[in-house]
């Protein structure tokens, strides 16, 4: 069998009819839905909990700048982390875009405290 294109909205009309008053309705639909996942050629485990989406690519920076506009929330190693990876030529390395993400989350709630 060849496996066809899921048509998650489709998919989303026919679980709705799980809520369905009448028995008759709520067994059609959930054979319904399990025939479009078999055409389809996706278990239930993939359509109930995915896997996790590749991150987006980030714009490093928009990130840097942001960070640096918002100087009063950061320390002096986070300003100096920020203006070194500024000057930085190649892509970021794991560990310096786990940094960034996590100095941006802090600048972030800090003014998200600071809107409030």
């Amino acid at each position: 069998m060849t496996a066809t294109a899921l048509d998650r909205r489709k998919l989303v009309r026919v679980l709705r009819m799980l809520s369905s008053e009448f028995d008759g309705e709520v067994a059609a639909a959930g054979r319904a839905a399990n025939t479009m996942l078999e055409k389809a050629g996706i278990s239930w485990a993939e359509v109930v909990a995915p896997d996790d989406p590749p991150a987006p690519p980030i714009n490093v920076d928009e990130l840097i700048r942001f960070c640096l506009a918002w100087g009063a929330a950061l320390t002096v190693w986070e300003r100096d982390f920020l203006r070194s990876i500024e000057r930085q030529r190649q892509p970021l390395s794991n560990k310096q875009q786990a940094t960034l993400i996590k100095i941006v989350d802090r600048v972030r709630a800090c003014v998200a405290v600071w809107a409030s």
